[in-house]
């Protein structure tokens, strides 16, 4: 195994550059514009994502006694949820553009992982559940996050008549803010089970209530910022740049809510 584990990371790794350094020169080179189904780019990415769930199993497996999964492996399963979603996704809408910001993310995400797998065990009250609708719906928003930088980007060009060949393989605005509410939509739903969820396990098996968890609160206000966004999509009729700085918002606080937390407990509090 211990053989198996670098050459299943550093093959994950060289498949994800590859099928982001394809998208990118289809989209700079070639400037091809993003199309819905199948693609070299498309099947790199599958086979980069198959490695991925092997890389991880061996990780995750590797754990001595004691040890629990850190943030580095945490990560990588996140990442590993937004490609799979990112994929599917492309089937049906033009989103693979999106695999050349996300794809080196992954990649960045598996070698962390295999540099710093486990930390020592705590007790973590947490569901099944809770785990799969919290990791599913930050895979649709952390896409619509990727989503609504490329929209500013788009909408900014446009407004100063000076496209980059990158951003001229993206769908028309009008496409990419369908897109993005789609995005947003699902994840929402999904992190509204999440949360709920979290919320009853904490209050029923914790002993602590949930209004003492950092992680949780972050979390809620988070929640409240994409929903304060769907009210105004519906209600006002937000659209463009507006929605897209609406949306990174509730994003960087839905990974600061994560992910912040568990640096400053793994790296600076960990003894």
């Amino acid at each position: 195994m211990s053989l198996l584990i670098p050459v299943t990371t550093l093959s994950t790794i060289a498949l994800y550059l590859l099928a982001s350094t394809l998208l990118y020169r289809q989209g700079v080179e070639k400037e091809e514009v993003c199309k819905v189904g199948f693609s070299k780019a498309f099947w790199i990415g599958v086979a980069a994502l198959l490695l991925h769930a092997i890389a991880l199993f061996l990780l995750l497996s590797s754990l001595e006694p004691g040890m629990r999964p850190g943030i580095g492996s945490a990560l990588s399963e996140f990442n590993w949820v937004i490609i799979l979603l990112l994929l599917l996704l492309a089937l049906r809408q033009p989103v693979i553009t999106l695999g050349i910001f996300v794809f080196p993310l992954a990649a960045l995400g598996i070698l962390i992982a295999w540099l710093a797998p486990g930390v020592p065990s705590a007790s973590i009250p947490t569901t099944t559940g809770h785990l799969i609708a919290a990791g599913v719906a930050f895979g649709f928003l952390s896409l619509a996050g990727v989503q609504s930088i490329l929209l500013i980007a788009q909408e900014r060009h446009l407004r100063h008549h000076e496209l980059i060949k990158v951003l001229r393989t993206l769908p028309p605005i009008e496409t990419m803010e369908q897109v993005l509410f789609k995005l947003i939509w699902i994840g929402f739903v999904l992190f509204t089970g999440a949360l709920i969820s979290g919320l009853f396990f904490l209050e029923t098996e914790g002993g602590k209530s949930i209004l003492f968890n950092h992680h949780a609160l972050l979390s809620i206000v988070a929640w409240i910022i994409f929903g304060i966004l769907l009210f105004g999509r519906v209600a006002l009729g937000w659209r463009g740049e507006h929605a897209a700085r609406w949306t990174l918002g509730g994003f960087l606080l839905l990974a600061l809510a994560y992910f912040g937390t568990r640096i400053i407990m793994e790296v600076f509090l960990n003894p």
